[in-house]
């Protein structure tokens, strides 16, 4: 009995230990290119403080956190996830249309503060404590405070 139970926990824990592996670097070149593209075309202003790479048994995600404090999320494909900024308001250009007419009718004297997308929808939150969600295809779905 004892033999079966350390032949089951070395494989699971080997698997376990060997699923974790973050890297933490500034070289921009580990980054996916439609990563490299989205801060090149939405961040340029600012350099890069450090990239934290976090691979996991099936997945990659990068965190990308600039000089000036914001801090940009992507997936594997370097598709953003979110986008914190701390001191400035988030640059909407990158969202989509329907979004920012939204955003500009209803809230266009609030900032930007956080972006954060999912599968099923867009979460807007703003300067003013307000979270608007969007479906993907960008229509306004409700309000949370």
């Amino acid at each position: 009995m004892k033999r079966l139970f350390l032949y089951l926990l070395l494989p699971g824990t080997l698997l376990l230990t060997s699923c974790k592996d973050d890297v933490v670097t500034r070289d921009v070149a580990q980054l996916p290119e439609l990563a490299r593209q989205f801060v090149q075309s939405n961040f340029s202003q600012y350099h890069i403080s450090y990239i934290k790479i976090d691979r996991e048994l099936f997945s990659t995600e990068y965190k990308v956190v600039l000089t000036n404090g914001d801090e940009l999320e992507f997936d594997s494909d370097g598709e953003w996830k979110e986008v914190e900024c701390k001191r400035t308001a988030v640059p909407v250009r990158f969202l989509p249309d329907a979004v920012k007419l939204y955003l500009n009718q209803n809230f266009a004297t609030d900032s930007v503060e956080k972006v954060k997308r999912t599968s099923r929808e867009m979460e807007v939150e703003l300067g003013n404590g307000l979270e608007v969600i969007f479906d993907t295809e960008g229509n306004f779905k409700r309000m949370d405070d």
